[in-house]
């Protein structure tokens, strides 16, 4: 902590205040296990640092083996302040000892050359953990060249990926010494370098005998660098016309979409689709205007979007259009693009209705249904499933039949004020209403179900059985639900509780 002469410059200040408003934003958040190791007092300090960030950096998570952009928390600790040093990484080490997953004990050397400290390599092999290509790769994709020459003197294996990594980093001195030494290379270091537009490193690749193939110029392409499609095709690299104006158009790109009709390469129908998709009206109209096919995708991609802009253009010049118009835009709410569609005779059915009321556009299906969209009990169904009430309350008071299964629904995935009105307005309920709520543990929903005569059999009870819930087991049990003891004990043992015997 600080020592006296820091206190007694410090004078009246807090020294929490000092720490959170002053010391701290120097250091910035995912340092949470460094600084809550040293002591209570810094660790409640850095947490309150930490809640007070405005922007908290965002950090990559995994859900369900999709890689998404969460923001940090209060507690976060970033494996680049833990490999920063030795002193870090030794301590991470002695903390999380004994707890490592195998994934991230071969991740460790790859998470170190990140950091960019040999010091902190030379630890980690000490420390028995491995590398493997990836770890060359990481270090290469940073840029960081030392480290690059240090893994591969001492014997750390690379391949393609070095070079791949390198490129999309636009590290051209790193993939010189890679190439010079032997690594292999394929086609996706040009394809890297060119959807970041690194063009030093195409040319070198290039240069010096790279695999090349047509994903190249794609990239170009799609990152609207004119001149580097136009000196690929002058440099012989194989062009899929097709795929590059569609790529173009989705970006926007009007200069390289020009390009590629000036030079002769041939339309394809999904470049239209493409610019009314992504909203870019002067690539649509220009694609149109000299010769370009569209198809009915052209106009619904434009609705599903919002791109009203798009959709009148392509209505208005002989675009077909069928009932995936007015679907796609009331999915995703986008009222005008229905009304336009509707107004000019654009065809819809049941579809529309039921999915504004799948998604909750409550405008949407207000306006369907007042212009002579046809509906059924399915609109209940699905508004009480996804929890949409007011979608719920429209359509049942403007004659929107119920559907049997509404209640059981809106139970089974917790939507209690959907279920209460569909009850309160006539809307049927039976056993499997409560096995819903039964199979969900929610004892407050099943007591006002009860409670509001709702029936209930030997089911209810094996639902909560098999939902290893024993609080709600046993709550049925005492307020008179009948149970099979023999399913309701399997049940219960498949679920892992130990006593299935509920009576008191």
């Amino acid at each position: 902590m600080l020592n006296e002469k820091m206190v007694d410059a410090l004078g009246d200040f807090d020294q929490g205040d000092i720490w959170i408003s002053k010391i701290f934003p120097f250091l910035g958040m995912g340092h949470y296990a460094m600084v809550a190791g040293v002591c209570k007092e810094l660790k409640e300090w850095y947490k309150a640092y930490c809640a007070s960030v405005e922007c908290p950096p965002r950090v990559w998570n995994f859900r369900k083996y999709v890689r998404v952009s969460i923001l940090a928390t209060t507690t976060s600790t970033f494996y680049g302040s833990v490999f920063a040093t030795v002193a870090c990484a030794e301590y991470w080490y002695t903390r999380t000892h004994g707890t490592l997953t195998r994934k991230l004990r071969a991740a460790v050397c790859s998470k170190a050359a990140r950091a960019g400290s040999i010091d902190v390599m030379r630890w980690a092999l000490q420390m028995g953990f491995t590398w493997d290509e990836n770890t060359c790769a990481t270090a290469a994709g940073c840029g960081y060249l030392e480290m690059v020459r240090w893994l591969h003197h001492n014997g750390c294996p690379w391949d393609a990926s070095t070079c791949t990594e390198a490129a999309a980093g636009g590290h051209l001195e790193v993939i010189k010494y890679a190439h010079d030494n032997g690594c292999p290379w394929n086609s996706m270091t040009y394809s890297n370098a060119a959807e970041n537009c690194n063009f030093e490193v195409i040319r070198y690749a290039h240069e010096n005998g790279c695999p090349r193939d047509a994903e190249t110029c794609n990239k170009a392409a799609s990152a609207g660098n004119l001149k580097l499609v136009k000196w690929l095709n002058e440099n012989g690299f194989p062009c899929d016309g097709e795929t590059c104006g569609r790529l173009a158009a989705r970006g926007g790109h009007l200069d390289v979409l020009k390009w590629l009709h000036e030079t002769g390469f041939q339309w394809y129908r999904f470049t239209c689709t493409a610019a009314a998709k992504f909203g870019h009206l002067d690539c649509l109209e220009f694609a149109h205007e000299n010769g370009c096919s569209w198809n009915r995708n052209t106009c619904s991609q434009a609705a599903g979007r919002g791109h009203l802009d798009c959709l009148k253009f392509a209505h208005e010049n002989g675009c077909p259009w069928n009932e995936t118009t007015c679907f796609l835009a009331a999915k995703r709410g986008h009222l005008e693009c229905l009304k336009y569609a509707h107004e000019n005779s654009c065809p819809w059915d049941e579809s529309v209705c039921l999915v504004a009321a799948k998604k909750g556009h409550i405008e949407c299906l207000k306006y369907a249904h007042k212009n002579g969209c046809p509906w059924d009990q399915s609109i209940s169904h699905s508004a009480a499933r996804n929890g949409h009430l007011d979608c719920l309350k429209f359509a049942h008071e403007n004659g929107c039949p119920w559907d049997d299964n509404a209640c059981t629904v809106a139970t089974e995935n917790g939507h209690f004020e959907c279920l209460k009105f569909a009850h309160e307005h006539g809307c049927p309920w039976d056993e499997t209403t409560c096995s819903a709520a039964a199979a969900a543990g929610d004892v407050s929903t099943l007591r006002w179900l009860h409670e509001n005569a709702c029936p209930w059999d030997e089911r209810t009870c094996n639902a909560a059985a098999a939902g290893g819930d024993l609080s709600t087991l046993q709550w049925l049990h005492k307020n008179g639900c009948p149970c099979d003891e023999g399913t309701c004990k399997a049940a219960a043992k498949q679920r892992g509780i130990q006593n299935a015997q509920v009576a008191t």
